[in-house]
């Protein structure tokens, strides 16, 4: 009896302890909220479940949560992503604040991601930390010499591709063949053509391993698939190091034009490790590959649900492609609807349905009379999709022209698929010019498109199989 009592006031005394430091827990967050809301001039919250936040929701259909918060709180609110705070903006005039010079170093790319990365994944530690010089390096890459380098490959493939689906007789799923295009393609960009055949083979097997390891939710236990995954790593930067080996022995290897050799020769300056460097070669091997193939599958479903868009591409792009595709006729004249006929289809994709970044310093920003304060220590979350859909005249409608005659919508803040300021996509340009080979190798054929997706659909939408035939033209 006397043992039970103990055990009962243990108990009691147990429990009240525990209730006293959820009590505790509770009153310290509710103070730290406060006092966040109050740094931030008071900046709109949109409530969420504790610790989670609208995470849950988020995940699910950012561009859906984020539209209706905006509809709701207006272009600024904040909101709890896991535990962090996250203010989140919309529209060109806040953009444009944030995207201003004197903000480049108050922003970052690597996130804090708390909850996500908890079992020591480290993968948004090393996703994170992009080559800060990344932009310079596209920048260099977007040269003439090195896009030349692009042109006849994206030709090559891109009408290869085209030939073939015009010649199937069942439709075929489009985003299935633009990925391995888009593959190809890339490898020319990355390492160059001569790369050797038998260890190429061993490192695209090796990739095709890891890629879960990129795009996997980063919990790193051993039943994971992140685990499984991240076990082909040492394989791939053993392949890594041999191709460097293989370059050093080759003269004049330093003035190559492929990505790999870009970084490495930044990799030999000092200006990044050796870890840093393997580690941005795979961020940009799958950082750009499903996007890419993703915007050409809208491509695709633009085209044939356009009307009279096929006719007017085929009017530009008819001749000789390599000399049409000169660098010094793109977004000219001479392609004026064509590359207007890709920035809308961009532009109302939206790219990532929100970017986020961390805040390493304040940021004041202004909306209408009232001024804010984004504080150090919190995520900045850019709703582009939202803005894309709401932001431009006719927003939802399809209207190259707005880019023609001198219209320069795609200079405008609101204009931002790839992101926004100095952490934009460093592969924009790229992607662009891509697209524009890929258009010009399509409007060969008339386009029939199989349960068409909407022309506001986003990337992620082509998760789902297009299936589309390419027929003969009929005029």
């Amino acid at each position: 009896m006397a043992l039970q009592t103990l055990i009962g006031v243990a108990k009691s005394k147990w429990t009240k302890f525990l209730s006293l430091l959820l009590a505790m827990s509770m009153v310290k967050r509710w103070l730290e909220r406060r006092l966040l809301l109050a740094r931030t001039g008071y900046i709109p919250v949109m409530p969420g479940m504790p610790y989670f936040g609208v995470a849950l929701e988020f995940d699910s259909d950012p561009f859906a949560v984020t539209k209706k918060a905006h509809e709701k709180f207006g272009n600024i609110f904040l909101a709890y992503l896991y535990g962090r705070p996250c203010i989140f903006l919309r529209g060109g005039k806040l953009f444009e604040q944030i995207s201003m010079d004197i903000h480049r170093d108050r922003l970052e790319a690597n996130l804090k991601f708390n909850l996500k990365t908890m079992f020591g994944s480290q993968i948004s530690t090393w996703n994170g930390k992009r080559h800060k010089r990344m932009r310079e390096r596209f920048a260099h890459h977007m040269g003439y010499k090195a896009l030349q380098h692009y042109l006849e490959p994206a030709i090559n493939i891109f009408t290869e591709m085209v030939d073939h689906w015009s010649k199937t007789s069942e439709a075929v799923d489009v985003k299935k063949d633009l990925k391995k295009a888009v593959s190809r393609l890339n490898w020319v960009g990355i390492f160059g053509d001569d790369f050797p055949a038998s260890e190429r083979g061993s490192l695209e097997q090796l990739l095709s391993s890891f890629a879960p390891a990129f795009y996997a939710y980063p919990i790193y236990l051993p039943f994971t698939q992140l685990y499984k995954a991240l076990q082909f790593r040492p394989k791939i930067d053993e392949l890594l190091r041999g191709e460097i080996k293989r370059r050093a022995s080759i003269k004049d290897s330093k003035t190559r034009v492929d990505m790999f050799q870009s970084l490495l020769n930044d990799r030999d300056s000092g200006l990044m490790t050796h870890q840093e460097f393997l580690n941005n070669v795979l961020t940009i091997i799958f950082g750009s590959s499903d996007s890419t193939a993703s915007f050409l599958t809208l491509i695709v479903n633009a085209a044939g649900i356009v009307p009279d868009a096929i006719p007017r591409l085929r009017r530009e792009t008819s001749g000789d492609l390599k000399n049409l595709l000169e660098l010094n006729k793109i977004d000219r004249a001479s392609l004026e609807y064509t590359t207007a006929f890709v920035k809308e289809v961009i532009r109302l994709a939206g790219g990532a349905r929100t970017v986020r970044r961390s805040v390493i310093k304040d940021i004041a920003i202004k909306e209408g009379s009232k001024r804010y304060t984004i504080p150090a220590g919190t995520d900045v979350v850019f709703s582009l999709k939202a803005t894309a859909v709401l932001d431009f005249e006719d927003a939802t409608k399809f209207r190259p022209e707005r880019y023609m005659n001198g219209n320069t919508d795609d200079r405008l803040p609101q204009y931002c698929p790839f992101g926004v300021g100095y952490h934009r996509c460093p592969g924009m340009f790229l992607a662009r010019f891509i697209s524009i080979v890929f258009v010009c190798c399509l409007a060969r054929y008339d386009v029939s498109v199989e349960e068409p997706l909407s022309l506001d659909a986003g990337l992620s939408d082509t998760r789902r199989s297009l299936r589309v035939r390419l027929l003969k033209p009929t005029i």
